[in-house]
């Protein structure tokens, strides 16, 4: 049963949502003259996903082990750059962080990017990712929905009800030299979007704005 369905979050869910809404506040101040600037895509170093790390990047996470170290909670951290790291003493969750989904949108200017954060714990679960672009947080804690707030207003997520898959809007991802695998998928429903930050295109779908995500 879903407990939370006119309470919003627990007070847990409540207080880790404080320190998520300050990790984004702080990368969209840290990367805010950089968005558009080619120069912010210079490599760094090769991240610790085996992806190149570009300066936007480092930035952006860098901004957000600055906010965590000064929260007073502890986390095991699982970043896409840095790797692994622990923040405080006792940790009690261990936090898988993107600090920055859409990283060539950012550097291209386009407004489709995000934070993206998730945070576990024994049977407890926290998500969270910030439209940084529009300043729009989406995020869901288990046992107590899905919400997405902007402006200081909450508004609860409820999937696509489109029920005829040729009806269906999909964002979907493949990878070259596969890229003959989507034609399928683009005969069998309305429309294909790729639109660059994929933990975005999931809320997207959380919030039935699209139909389904495909990787």
């Amino acid at each position: 049963m879903d407990q939370g369905a006119d309470a919003g979050l627990s007070a847990e869910g409540e207080r880790l949502k404080g320190i998520c809404d300050s990790a984004a506040g702080a990368v969209r101040k840290s990367i805010g003259e950089l968005v558009g600037d080619p120069a912010s895509g210079l490599v760094m170093h090769m991240g610790a996903d085996g992806t190149p790390t570009k300066k936007i990047d480092e930035l952006a996470e860098e901004a957000v082990v600055a906010v965590l170290e000064s929260s007073g909670q502890g986390f095991y951290l699982l970043s896409e750059e840095l790797g692994r790291k622990e923040i405080g003493e006792d940790p009690v969750y261990l936090l898988h962080l993107d600090p920055l989904d859409g990283t060539f949108n950012a550097i291209a200017g386009i407004p489709f990017y995000s934070v993206s954060i998730y945070i576990s714990g024994p049977a407890y679960g926290f998500g969270y990712v910030c439209d940084l672009a529009h300043a729009v947080n989406f995020y869901a804690e288990r046992g107590w929905g899905a919400w997405r707030e902007t402006g200081g207003e909450r508004r609860r997520l409820a999937v696509s009800a489109t029920p005829a898959l040729h009806n269906y809007s999909v964002s979907a991802y493949t990878l070259r030299p596969n890229t003959g695998r989507i034609v399928a998928l683009g005969d069998a429903i309305r429309r294909i979007r790729t639109l660059g930050s994929t933990s975005l295109e999931l809320c997207l779908v959380a919030a039935g704005k699209l139909d389904g995500f495909v990787d």
